[in-house]
C-alpha cells in the first residue's frame, strides 16, 4: 500500500513539475524572443532567459511542485536550483547553437527543444537532491506516528 502512495505522490509531483516547466518555458521563449529582439547574440539571450525562467520555475516548484517539502532553506534550495539550471545549460548551449547554425531552426525554437531535452534529468536532480531531505524525514515521521 504504501509503494501505491509513494508512485502516487511521485507521479503528482512529476505532473506538477511539468505543468511548471510548460509554464517556464513559455516564459523563458518570451524573455528569449524579447532579448534577441533587441539585438543580443541568441546564446547570450539564452543565458538571460535562463535566469528569468529559473526564477519562475523555482517559485513555482517552491509553492506547487514540491510544497512542503526541502529542509535546507529555501535560499539553500533557491541556489541549488539555480546551479542545476545553469550546469544544465553548459549543456543546452551546444544544442541550441547545433540546432540553430547547422539544424537552421530559429534561435527561439532551438532554445525552447533544448529545455525540453533536459527536463527529465532536472526533475531527477530536483526530486532527490534540492527537495529530497524533507521529504524523507516526513516519511519517518509518518511511519513512527503509524507504528505507535
Amino acid at each position: 500500500m504504501r509503494s501505491v502512495l509513494r508512485q502516487r505522490e511521485l507521479f503528482a509531483r512529476i505532473g506538477r513539475w511539468g505543468l511548471v516547466g510548460a509554464s517556464g518555458l513559455v516564459v523563458n521563449s518570451i524573455a528569449m524572443a524579447a532579448i534577441t529582439a533587441a539585438g543580443v547574440p541568441y546564446l547570450l539571450a539564452a543565458v538571460a532567459a535562463t535566469e528569468v525562467s529559473t526564477t519562475w520555475n523555482f517559485v513555482g516548484s517552491e509553492w506547487w511542485a514540491f510544497s512542503g517539502l526541502g529542509s535546507k532553506g529555501r535560499f539553500r534550495r533557491f541556489m541549488a536550483f539555480f546551479l542545476m539550471n545553469n550546469a544544465a545549460l553548459a549543456v543546452r548551449g551546444p544544442v541550441i547553437w547545433v540546432l540553430t547554425e547547422v539544424g537552421h531552426l530559429h534561435p527561439t525554437v532551438s532554445n525552447a527543444l533544448s529545455l525540453v531535452v533536459v527536463m527529465a534529468v532536472r526533475f531527477a536532480v530536483a526530486d532527490n537532491l534540492i527537495w529530497e531531505r524533507q521529504r524523507r524525514t516526513n516519511q519517518a515521521v509518518s511511519v513512527q506516528v503509524q507504528e505507535i
